[in-house]
């Protein structure tokens, strides 16, 4: 069986070309994975359904939150095993209006600019 690598040591021309083509190809499969990836994301954001309003850590391992899923409000209990409804909330008792940020704004403007590119 030949080894890759030919018998002095040095490489050929055409196992240098093969690696490099090889390389080129796993690089070029990355950049598109990323890409798509970055879009999924990106549509993920922009259709966001889930949001917490706010939370309070009530131990170092638990809280307690307003969790927003759709147009329902929920107050549920969180540890590190488990998640529990506690009760299911009126819009009014929510009582959540959290001005976005800047940020916020800003972002969702670059990604109405990419989607309308």
């Amino acid at each position: 069986m030949r080894s890759f690598l030919a018998a002095s040591g040095d490489w050929s021309f055409g196992q240098f070309f093969c690696i490099t083509l090889l390389f080129a190809i796993v690089c070029l499969a990355g950049a598109c994975i990323s890409k798509l990836m970055a879009r999924t994301k990106r549509k993920r954001f922009l259709g966001r359904m889930l949001e917490i309003g706010e939370s309070l850590h009530v131990s170092p391992q638990a809280l307690v939150a307003v969790v927003r899923a759709g147009s329902r409000w929920f107050l549920v209990g969180v540890t590190k095993e488990s998640v529990s409804l506690i009760a299911e909330m009126e819009p009014e008792e929510a009582n959540i209006a959290q001005p976005k940020s800047s940020f916020e704004k800003s972002l969702e403007k670059f990604f109405r600019k990419e989607e309308g590119a």
